[in-house]
């Protein structure tokens, strides 16, 4: 009797210790899958914040393209005279992707309510010589 009851107390003592380590994986387990669930949470919601940032940043960069469209071509300004009414800090190669950003989203615009876009059929013609006609 004392061999068996030292084998059942060994397969005892195996089982606990093997529940043990069952129970402590499928707790490692949830905490993994938890943090898992978080990080694709928090990685959603950056690319969320990303992408309103970048509507943002594009919304301001149209308006400002449609403020400089409208010194060259209402106001009469030379791209450079523009410049030099816009500071120190913007480059020719700058305002000309503004204004192209802004030309493109009023086209846009007109395309989606069934309008021709402004301009069309004028070959590049430049208020000032529209002015002076």
């Amino acid at each position: 009797m004392g061999k068996q009851t030292a084998r059942q107390k060994a397969r005892r003592a195996a089982r606990e210790g093997q529940q043990r380590l069952a129970a402590e994986r499928r707790e490692r387990e949830k905490r993994l899958g938890d943090l898992g669930v978080t990080v694709a949470e928090e990685l959603a919601q950056r690319d969320i914040l990303v992408r309103a940032r970048d509507e943002r940043i594009r919304a301001a960069e149209v308006r400002a393209g449609k403020a400089l469209r409208s010194m060259v071509e209402v106001e009469g300004l030379t791209v450079g005279e523009a410049l030099r009414w816009c500071g120190a800090g913007l480059e020719a190669r700058e305002a000309a992707r503004l204004r192209q950003l802004a030309q493109d989203q009023s086209e846009k615009g007109e395309q989606a309510q069934g309008q021709e876009p402004a301009g069309a059929g004028r070959c590049g013609e430049s208020a000032r010589a529209r002015a002076g006609a």
